[in-house]
Order: structure tokens, then sequence, then C-alpha cells
């Protein structure tokens, strides 16, 4: 719900945000072995506007929620031994994003937050071996333009 008073206005209550993400495939070659990835996921959480102005400033507090599929497959150059396996993944973030509506098409955005994971990515090669384990903590910083309607 969008409230008015005079020329500005405000949000009452959350505002929910849905989002698929489709992470390319990417290759990483090692001496021995060629590792290739690929993931999607969805995101969906809760947003909060304490300050929203269609015409100006518009602050969003969110929370986001992500389930997703990675994919991977190595091939070891020296025995042709290959390994491929899909896991689930999940995490949990929060962030700050600040936009400035320059009119009614165009905005600055800038978006801030962090996120953890739910358990760290290992994924082992055809020998068994471990090739990588992610973080379970990370963040991010975004500056942007862009339009709506």
């Amino acid at each position: 719900s969008l409230a008015r008073q005079g020329e500005s206005g405000r949000i009452i209550g959350p505002l929910m945000r849905v989002g698929l993400n489709l992470y390319g495939g990417v290759s990483y070659d090692m001496q021995s072995s060629s590792t290739k990835l690929g993931a999607q996921a969805l995101t969906a959480g809760p947003c909060y506007a304490p300050v929203y102005d269609d015409r100006g400033l518009v602050l969003l507090t969110c929370l986001d929620l992500t389930a997703g599929l990675m994919g991977a497959a190595t091939v070891d150059r020296n025995t042709n031994l290959s390994h491929a396996e899909t896991f689930g993944f999940g995490s949990v973030g929060a962030g700050l994003e600040a936009v400035y509506n320059l009119g009614r098409h165009f905005h600055l955005a800038l978006r801030a937050g962090a996120n953890v994971l739910v358990a760290p990515l290992v994924y082992r090669g055809a020998d068994g071996g471990e090739l990588f384990r992610s973080s379970r903590y990370n963040g991010y910083l975004a500056l942007g333009a862009g339009g709506h309607f």
C-alpha cells in the first residue's frame, strides 16, 4: 500500500521481491584437470521502505532467502576420469538499498549487503580430492543506473 501525504508518499507494510539468478557456465583449467561450473538460484524476501518518494529518494531494507542448484563436471587430463556432481545450496542475506529517482523513468541506485551460506560449497574432483571450498560469508556493494516504467 502506498500512503500519500501532499507530494510525498510512503509504503505501508512489506514489499515482496522474487528473483531468478542464472549463473552462466564457467571453466576452470588447471594443469591436470578441467572443471566446468554452472548454477541457478531462486531468491525471495520482504523489503521495508522507511523512506519512499517516487520522484526522489527511496530507502529499502531487505531480507533475502535463496535456494539454488550448482552443477560441476571435472575431467582429469592424465587419466581421462571424469566426475560430475549437482548439489543444492541456500543462503540468508540482508541488505540496504538507496534509489534516487531522476524523473519518472530513470534512477540511480546503491546496494550493499551480506549473505551467509547455510553450508560452504564443497566440490571434489574425480580422484576424491577437494577442488574448492567456498566461504560461508560474503558481502556486496553495487552502484548502478537504470530505468523503470
